[in-house]
């Protein structure tokens, strides 16, 4: 996340209706604290989920009020996640899409930068008139997995199969 230098006094995450633990230190400790209770998984995910959920309203409003959890540190928390589980290494723009490729698929891995190229050359050759040349790009994104639902007066939806 990259945040001004705002102190917020905020209360802690809290997981499961309990206070956080380790007071004002943040869900990074709680995180912590959940897996060296014999690799307790379920309180650990369950504080990156109150964390995520403490923290993406605020993303989505204008910001007007100070963050109800320290943005910074449900980072530190999910930068935490990545390196002790190995968790949440992929993308987000590739979970939105769906894009799960790579060489166990069977399937071509593509970006989703590479798709957002592909469409939009789709987009062109269509505008152009170049069926031909825009099927074959349809096809190629199918070969991947994705299929564009064509949209009256819009760009396609771009789904996963």
């Amino acid at each position: 996340f990259v945040m001004g230098e705002q102190k917020v006094h905020a209360s802690p995450v809290q997981v499961q209706g309990r206070p956080s633990k380790s007071g004002e230190a943040g869900p990074e400790e709680d995180f912590m604290a959940a897996l060296k209770d014999d690799l307790n998984t379920p309180v650990a995910l369950s504080v990156l989920h109150a964390a995520k959920s403490a923290i993406n309203p605020w993303f989505s409003a204008t910001r007007t009020a100070p963050p109800p959890v320290d943005p910074a540190s449900v980072n530190r928390l999910f930068e935490k996640a990545m390196g002790t589980l190995g968790i949440l290494l992929v993308p987000d723009s590739d979970w939105v899409m769906g894009i799960r490729g790579g060489e166990h698929s069977g399937r071509p891995e593509l970006s989703a930068s590479e798709i957002d190229r592909l469409v939009s050359l789709r987009e062109e050759a269509r505008k152009q008139k170049d069926f031909r040349g825009a099927d074959e790009i349809r096809d190629r994104l199918k070969e991947a997995g994705i299929v564009l639902e064509d949209q009256p007066g819009g760009p396609p939806r771009i789904r996963r199969i």
